[in-house]
């Protein structure tokens, strides 16, 4: 082979390799603008993000199946779909389609897929954003590969072009080392996310489990006075014994409000314990007292 064609041959190559440099570094920068406004849209749901309910967000076109099933039934519009989803502590997103009315709720981790295209996806707003955000991170990793090793391959005997490989080859190994600690953090982040949602669930159901327990003693309280009331009250003094019993009920209505702590459960049975001793001529009435006087 003449030098010639070794020349040619290699100058060949280099213009391949070259061009497929230029491709790559194209791509890479593309990639890097999304991941940053990626990075940025997902920072400001986060600083916008109402914790007391769980948004969504609806692709057209797409599908969500999780890991497994959980609910499903008719529907008629996305929107309950996604509420549907809400409701179920282990639901992490649904699938409806509007013309069949029918929703899929599931549960597990998953990809958004590619659906029919009556098909909506319904995904966490979040939690889409940081998928989207892992995957991106996960080109530019493998783009940085494919760049370090096309330098490699990219052999020019011009002094400043070995500098200036050996200096692109540095920023690419300081970038990867950049992306690989972004990697973890928002694999931290992903997992802070769900925590955050399982607090939050916890915080739901305590409330609730309070709620009917007020509710609860409220009944009681109420059905404690109207049986007292309508035993105790003596005709001859009516209006003193009601009165008192009206100025009883009340207060037991405003410490049943406070059953939620010990000091107002104690106020609370104080004042059944008065209309008891009440009840049993332990404590007289103002009514029989009255009667007693005249």
């Amino acid at each position: 082979m003449t030098d010639s064609t070794i020349i040619k041959n290699n100058g060949d190559k280099i213009d391949s390799t070259m061009l497929r440099l230029k491709t790559l570094e194209t791509e890479y920068e593309l990639t890097m603008k999304k991941y940053e406004e990626t990075y940025k849209t997902y920072v400001n749901s986060l600083n916008s993000n109402n914790s007391s309910k769980i948004e969504y967000q609806y692709i057209n076109g797409s599908t969500y199946w999780g890991t497994a099933g959980l609910e499903e039934k008719p529907l008629t519009t996305q929107e309950e779909c996604g509420a549907l989803c809400s409701h179920n502590l282990q639901c992490t997103g649904a699938t409806f389609n509007p013309d069949k009315r029918y929703c899929w709720t599931r549960m597990g981790e998953g990809d958004v897929t590619a659906g029919q295209d009556t098909d909506v996806a319904i995904v966490q707003k979040s939690m889409n954003i940081l998928t989207q955000l892992k995957f991106l991170n996960t080109r530019l990793v493998t783009l940085n590969r494919e760049i370090k090793t096309t330098l490699n391959d990219l052999q020019t005997p011009a002094l400043e072009e070995m500098k200036a490989k050996d200096k692109k080859g540095a920023y690419l190994n300081n970038l990867s080392s950049k992306l690989e600690k972004e990697r973890l953090q928002l694999t931290k982040m992903m997992n802070d996310y769900a925590t955050v949602n399982e607090s939050y669930d916890q915080s739901n159901l305590i409330a609730i489990q309070k709620n009917v327990q007020f509710k609860y003693w409220f009944l009681l309280a109420s059905i404690v006075f109207i049986i007292t009331l309508k035993k105790m009250i003596n005709p001859k003094s009516a209006s003193i014994n009601f009165i008192f019993w009206v100025i009883l009920f009340i207060l037991l209505l405003i410490f049943s409000y406070t059953l939620t702590s010990p000091q107002g459960y104690l106020m609370w049975l104080v004042i059944v314990l008065v209309m008891i001793l009440v009840k049993l001529n332990i404590i007289p009435s103002p009514g029989s007292t009255v009667q007693k006087n005249k």
